[in-house]
């Protein structure tokens, strides 16, 4: 098997992607084009830092900005059930050697944070305040509008590797892509209904590549002429195209620190347990974007760093 397989039994129980935190130069200005642009709603705001969510989202917050002198994504955020499995992933990833611990966040409830074995920083949540669904206060809209938070994609040198801890926790394959010599180069995994919560790339990391959120197809030209009209014309990046994998439109942009944000249409659902793992070879550029122009070099070769997590070079290198 050119993949890890899933554990059905996993220690805890992981639900869905749930949100991100980032650092940023300007606050001001990351707000003007995520609240503008990208139609996020703002929650709230305390000095440094501001809370934003979908228009569709009731959970108080699916992305974190905080001002602050080097920009970074801080860490990714996951959903557990319950609060009680913040207690047996505490005892789970205590035994694995990872160092849990426990914190204490605006809006949230029991919360942990540990850095996988891959390097990347998470941080589990059991519950959020709520706030009210805005997605049919139209008239309120601006930019895209972005529905809700879907998923993040992350560069990491070994992608078996990584893919092996989330598998391990209950995480699905839907797609991923093999190299030359049947060697795992990429992995979409999900807890969710769909085909991603967290995507994982061959490449130099551990990076955060992007992260995503759903809105109408139609609203990728809408967030595009938004963000011409506004001055951040030159911040679009890719698209609009069409994934193959999920068969979802897309628009990537980047912030005014570079973090870069996927608008993606509606995905495909991925539900039954025969829903099967589908592995591509990862030479055939058609089956990931079937059609348009190739991405721009700056969406091959930046990310955006973790702090203090030096990144490593890839174990498979593209000769393709």
């Amino acid at each position: 098997m050119i993949h890890p397989a899933t554990e059905p039994a996993p220690a805890f129980d992981i639900t869905r992607a749930s949100h991100i935190a980032l650092t940023v130069a300007d606050l001001g200005a990351s707000l003007d084009f995520y609240r503008e642009v990208i139609g996020l709603l703002l929650s709230a705001r305390d000095g440094d830092t501001a809370w934003l969510r979908g228009v569709e989202e009731t959970a108080h917050h699916s992305l974190i900005l905080r001002q602050g002198p080097v920009a970074a994504c801080d860490y990714l955020g996951y959903r557990v059930r319950d609060p009680g499995q913040i207690d047996r992933a505490e005892r789970h990833l205590t035994d694995m050697g990872l160092s849990p611990r426990r914190v204490e966040v605006p809006e949230q409830g029991p919360s942990l944070r540990f850095s996988d074995p891959a390097g990347i920083p998470v941080e589990l949540c059991a519950r959020m305040s709520t706030l009210p669904r805005r997605q049919n206060r139209t008239a309120s809209h601006r930019g895209a509008p972005a529905l809700r938070y879907d998923h993040v994609q992350v560069q990491v040198p070994d992608v078996y590797r990584a893919a092996a801890f989330y598998t391990g926790l209950g995480f699905r394959i839907s797609d991923c892509s093999r190299a030359p010599g049947d060697r795992l180069f990429s992995a979409f995994l999900h807890r969710k209904n769909n085909p991603h919560d967290l995507v994982l790339g061959c490449r130099r990391g551990p990076l955060m590549h992007h992260f995503a959120y759903v809105t109408e197809t139609a609203n990728l030209f809408r967030a595009g002429d938004i963000a011409a009209d506004l001055g951040f014309g030159a911040r679009v990046e890719y698209g609009p195209s069409r994934h193959g994998q999920d068969h979802a439109a897309f628009l990537y942009l980047r912030d005014p620190d570079g973090h870069r944000i996927e608008l993606l249409g509606h995905p495909i659902q991925i539900v039954d347990a025969e829903d099967g793992t589908i592995c591509r070879d990862v030479t055939e550029r058609a089956q990931f974007v079937p059609w348009g122009p190739r991405a721009a070099q700056s969406y091959l070769t930046e990310a955006s760093r973790f702090p203090g997590v030096e990144p490593e070079e890839a174990t498979i290198r593209r000769t393709w």
